[in-house]
């Protein structure tokens, strides 16, 4: 089966632009201290974000470097848009993780979501101008 590259990428930009909205909607709530309702949509973003990292960010990836650019700038700017992605991914977990007491918190979990908002932040915006660069070729 062959994968349309493009496709993949018009898709997940779609979930990401949904999942912008659902986590600022979040980011909002707990501002609002309203936790219940933040952690409930925050327990749907997540792995969603995982589904669309393995449904469609990968063999989007794989597409890409299949047929490697000649610059090595745009490489280098989607290995940090990876990077930032799986930081985001890793804080995430962890922060649930200690929500469900599995793990004892090491630092203040304000600053760690505030760090995971941070990165994912990047992170979109980075991916927003890699799709930009990638496709509007």
């Amino acid at each position: 089966m062959i994968i349309d590259v493009r496709l993949l990428a018009e898709l997940n930009l779609i979930v990401q632009l949904v999942l912008a909205v659902a986590l600022l909607f979040a980011f909002r709530l707990a501002l609002a201290r309203d936790f219940k309702r933040h952690c409930a949509l925050m327990r749907f973003a997540v792995p969603v974000q995982i589904l669309a990292i393995l449904g469609v960010m990968l063999p989007s990836m794989y597409g890409y470097f299949r047929n490697p650019s000649t610059d090595p700038l745009l490489d280098f700017e989607i290995l940090i848009h990876h990077t930032l992605g799986l930081m985001v991914v890793a804080l995430w977990t962890y922060i649930n993780l200690i929500f469900m007491n599995i793990l004892k918190p090491k630092v203040r979990l304000k600053i760690m979501m505030r760090l995971a908002l941070g990165c994912w932040a990047a992170s979109m915006v980075l991916g927003l101008y890699l799709y930009w660069a990638v496709y509007s070729v």
